[in-house]
């Protein structure tokens, strides 16, 4: 699991520098914020047409969350956790210049 969670924390830093996070010691999961105005559930609904899916920020809260994700790295091999981000980075685009595929 580490050297997937390493995969995805690189990926991660070269692909969406914006995102914050702390990188785990363990578990399976990473949580991250995007900037503020991001909308996560329309990101998802972007990241699926990709072929990627994560767990949007709001459906942890009762309120906010808006711009979170979760992201699990376990079921991701390491040698594909940099396409899995880059698909995300490119549904991040297209959500945020308003263009939906």
């Amino acid at each position: 699991l580490k050297d997937r969670c390493d995969a995805l924390v690189a990926a991660l830093r070269q692909r969406i520098p914006e995102a914050e996070f702390v990188v785990p010691e363990g578990g399976y999961f990473l949580w991250l914020d995007l900037a503020e105005g991001t909308d996560t559930p329309a990101l998802l609904a972007e990241a699926k047409g990709e072929g990627v899916a994560f767990v949007a920020g709001p459906d942890f809260m009762i309120e906010g969350g808006e711009n979170s994700l979760r992201l699990s790295f376990a079921p991701v091999p390491a040698d594909q956790a940099a396409e899995g981000v880059r698909r995300i980075a490119t549904a991040l685009e297209r959500v945020r210049s308003g263009s939906p595929a």
